[in-house]
Formats: C-alpha cells, structure tokens, sequence
C-alpha cells in the first residue's frame, strides 16, 4: 500500500514539474488554458441561468393553457345542461314524474350562470389566454434556441481546452523544441486576445437576465388563482352526469312497450300511459301503472332533485376580469428577456477557437 502512495506522490511530482516547466517555456499556452477554463465555466453558468428562465416561461404557458382548457370545460358543461333540459322538458308534464320539476328548476338556474359564465370566459380566452400563449411559446423557443447556442459555444471552448492540452503535451515529450514552442505560443497569442470581450459579453448577458424569471413566475402565480377553481368545474361537471345519467334512463324507460291480457294481449308504452291515461281502459288502467311504477321506481331512486353550481365557481366572474391587467406585466417581461437574447457571442472568438482546434501536431 505505501509502496502505491509513494508511486502515486512520485506521479503528482512528476505532472507539477512538467506543468511549471510549460508555465516556463509556453506562458502565453498555460494562461489561455486557464482562461478557457474559465470562459466554459462561465457558459455553463449562463445556459443553466438561461434554462431556469426557460422553466419559468414553461410553468406561465402551461397555466394559461390550463385557463384554456377551462374555457373549453365550461363550454362542455353548458352543452350537457341544454342536453339534459332537452330530456327533462319532455318530463315535467307528467304528474307521476313531479319529482323531475325540482331538478328542471336548479337547471335552469345553473344553465343561466354557466350561459354568463361561457360568454364571458371565451371572450377572456379568445382576448387574453390565446395571445398570451403564443407570445410565451414564442419566448420560450427563442430562449431554447439561446440555451443550444452558449452550451455550443461552451462544447466548443471544452474541445479548445483539450486541443490545447494535445498540443503542449506534444510539445514537451520533445522536449521542447524552439521552434514549436514558437509555433505554439504564436497560435495561442491570437485566441486570448478574443478572450477578454467574450467574457465581457457573457458577463452583460447574465446580468441583463436578473430578475426576468421574476415577472414570469408572477404571472404563473395569478393563473394559478384562476386554475385553482378547476376541481369545482370537475365536481359540478360530475354531478351534472348523475342528472343526465337519470334523465337518459328515464327516457329510456318511458319508451319502454308493457302488456297486459285483457283478454287479448294490449301493448303501450310507459309515456303514452302516463301521458294520456284516459284512454286506456279503467279495466287494465291499475294493472299497467303497477307495471309502469316498477319500471321507473329504480330509476326515480337514484334521482337526486338538488343541483347547485360549488361556491367557489362564483368568484371566477371577478377572476377572469382581472386577468387582463394581472397579465399585462408579462409583455414587459418578454420584451426584456428579447432584448437580452439578442446579444451574440463575438465570432472572432469562434472563428479563433475553429482555427485552433484545425492545427495538427505536424504543423506545429
């Protein structure tokens, strides 16, 4: 074991010799490995910033799409109201079906706010939520086509760094002929001189993004407070199914045909039974509504005659009339995130870097 650690020392020794002795004889290689290292760094640094804004304007997007899928909710809900009112119109004449009148009645309350409720919701979509969609599709794309080019640039920079390393080793195992070492040092001279400004540059970029996922995250936060009322559109969306499972059964069963013998067999249906008793015979009149009451029992037990639209759906009126102002920071934002994404890296630092990484040992 020491045996390996001093091998080990001997190595360390061996790599620090040789690294002071090119620090020595190629400075100006040694300083523009170390400022590569840093400028990648930098870029690394830049693109994870720049991938946490993108986030931002992801989770904005993704809950105004939300608010979207809102509107189209509301909508579908409406149309099961009219559905359902359709079924239930053809009902409430019916003295046995009484029950039915209750549920057409809270229908036709909740049918008026879900109307005032749709018009107003698709107005905000169609104004708000859709604009704003794309505009934060369209930032986000610029950002992610930003975010490949800096970790590009950062590739590109790493692949220097090695290629400046396969050159120097070259170098020293021949023991550091002037010549090349000349070579060397007057390939590396050029691409520090772009150094400076590249930094200079990504530097201003990362500071000009400060505070730009701010706005973003904001704005996710007041959509959230619309989105929020999502479950209760759930809840009255299922109640509604009940109501129209019941009323789609109902119907079902007033199309029902039942017989009686009397004594040749007499066929009617339910609806035409109750619809218009008198003219059936008094004879088989008891016989057929005990038949008809059968059928529809079932049914009329799991009719639920309540339906109220949840609490809370009664604050997205308010909500949704606030959304346009509680949005309108969102343009400033992307306006500022535009602007700072239009800053490019100087060419003269890749076209530095592409002539760099083309030199062979051989032509040193």
């Amino acid at each position: 074991g020491s045996w390996n650690g001093r091998n080990k020392d001997k190595g360390n020794k061996n790599k620090n010799s040789s690294g002071n002795q090119s620090a020595k004889k190629l400075p100006q290689t040694m300083k523009l490995d170390n400022e590569l290292r840093q400028t990648g760094q930098k870029l690394n640094s830049l693109a994870s910033k720049l991938s946490r804004i993108e986030k931002s304007v992801e989770s904005a997007r993704k809950k105004a799409q939300e608010i979207h899928s809102m509107v189209k909710k509301i909508k579908n809900i409406e149309s099961k109201i009219k559905r359902i009112k359709r079924q239930l119109d053809t009902l409430v004449s019916i003295p046995q079906l009484r029950l039915v009148k209750p549920l057409a009645k809270a229908l036709d309350q909740v049918h008026k706010q879900i109307s005032k409720l749709r018009s107003q919701a698709e107005k905000v979509d169609r104004d708000v939520v859709k604009p704003l969609v794309a505009k934060l599709r369209d930032a986000e794309r610029k950002v992610e086509s930003k975010i490949q080019e800096v970790r590009q640039a950062a590739s590109q920079t790493q692949q220097a760094r090695n290629k400046v390393e396969e050159l120097r080793s070259f170098v020293e195992s021949r023991g550091y002929k002037r010549g090349e070492v000349r070579s060397l040092e007057a390939l590396a001279k050029p691409v520090r001189s772009t150094i400076r400004p590249v930094n200079q540059v990504i530097s201003d970029f990362e500071r000009s993004l400060n505070g730009v996922d701010s706005g973003f995250n904001a704005v996710a936060r007041s959509l959230s407070g619309i989105t929020k009322v999502n479950g209760s559109l759930n809840k009255l969306d299922r109640d509604l199914s009940g109501a129209d499972k019941v009323a789609r059964d109902l119907s079902k069963v007033m199309a029902k045909k039942i017989s009686v013998k009397f004594p040749v067999k007499f066929s009617i249906t339910i609806r035409e039974l109750l619809e218009s008793p008198g003219k059936v015979l008094d004879v088989v009149l008891k016989p057929l509504q005990k038949l008809a009451s059968k059928a529809l029992d079932p049914v009329l037990k799991k009719f639920k005659p309540e339906i109220k639209v949840p609490g809370d759906i009664n604050t997205l009126p308010g909500k949704l009339n606030s959304l346009k102002s509680q949005v309108n920071g969102v343009g400033s934002s992307i306006s500022k995130l535009e602007k700072s994404l239009n800053r490019d890296l100087p060419r003269k630092y890749q076209q530095q870097l592409a002539k760099l990484l083309s030199k062979k040992t051989s032509q040193l």
